[in-house]
């Protein structure tokens, strides 16, 4: 009885005492991100140190702030009955777009390596403003993803591909809720642009809902035929073992005829269940030989 009792008494605090956390794209005070007075540089904040229960605001300031990322690892591990969540400010002067863009054409973005039970909330993922097109990705699940959440969540492709997973990672359980996603930039200098690829046998139980996934008009002088930009694209065995869901969603090609699809799966596994989609622009061809699906 009295080593139930102590156990009890060490988790409590831990239950009722969540932290938050104050971060900005610079530091002031004593920077222990305490506060917004004491906000913690994003570039030194550890996100090992976040407990379960916590809250991390990200300074959005009058506007919107920019956090330029390159391989910015965010691993955090809350629990099931206390996830942390990610969020931009709440507060007067501080709850602004607070925008996470990678800069550069050879680096992912954001890196999700190692991270469990944790919520994206109402933040922004953004492409670079220029470049040469070539590969990177908004944000790479790259290792052990368990219970991952983007609620309210915008993705922005500009010289970028959105969000991909590493075929020899694994994620179990990751969902985009009333999120948007939109490609940009529609020329023939970026060889490909798909929002989500999704490839990989160990990515189990991903669903979208609720969410609208858009490739926008091509740009003046774009090559249009020459771009490969699905709006969804599984493939290297997908979702084995698990269940892709996607329900009450909006798909819009609206790039004239050029070689993509609103979703294609090429060797796709496990439990597939598509339902209650809106499927705009042309999308409305089914291919049982390679399943691809909604084609532009």
């Amino acid at each position: 009885m009295k080593k139930i009792l102590l156990i009890f008494v060490f988790i409590l605090p831990r239950i009722i005492y969540s932290n938050n956390w104050y971060i900005s794209t610079s530091s002031s005070g004593n920077g222990s991100g305490n506060s917004w007075a004491n906000k913690k540089s994003y570039t030194t904040f550890n996100w090992a140190s976040v407990q379960p229960g916590d809250f991390v605001y990200l300074d959005g300031g009058t506007d919107s702030l920019i956090y330029d990322v390159n391989n910015y690892d965010i691993n955090t591990h809350g629990t099931v009955a206390s996830p942390i969540t990610i969020t931009k400010g709440v507060d007067a002067n501080h709850n602004g777009k607070a925008v996470f863009r990678n800069t550069s054409p050879n680096f992912t973005g954001i890196e999700l390596s190692d991270i469990t039970n944790t919520i994206f909330y109402n933040l922004e993922w953004k492409g670079m403003t220029n470049g040469s097109g070539s590969s990177t990705w908004l944000i790479d699940f790259g290792g052990n993803a368990v219970n991952v959440t983007f609620s309210y969540c915008t993705f922005i492709l500009n010289y970028s591909e959105g969000v991909g997973t590493n075929s020899e990672a694994s994620s179990n359980n990751i969902k985009f809720l009333h999120c948007n996603s939109y490609n940009n930039l529609d020329t023939h200098t970026n060889s490909s642009a798909d929002q989500f690829w999704l490839g990989g046998p160990d990515h189990k139980n991903w669903e979208f809902a609720y969410c609208n996934i858009i490739n926008s008009n091509p740009k003046t002088g774009a090559t249009v035929a020459g771009s490969h930009r699905d709006l969804m694209q599984c493939e290297l065995n997908w979702g084995r073992g698990g269940t892709f869901t996607i329900h009450h969603c909006f798909f819009d090609d609206r790039s004239a005829g050029a070689a993509g699809a609103c979703i294609e799966t090429e060797h796709l596994e496990g439990n597939w269940e598509i339902y209650d989609n809106i499927f705009k622009s042309g999308c409305f061809q089914i291919n049982d030989n390679k399943r691809r699906i909604c084609c532009a």
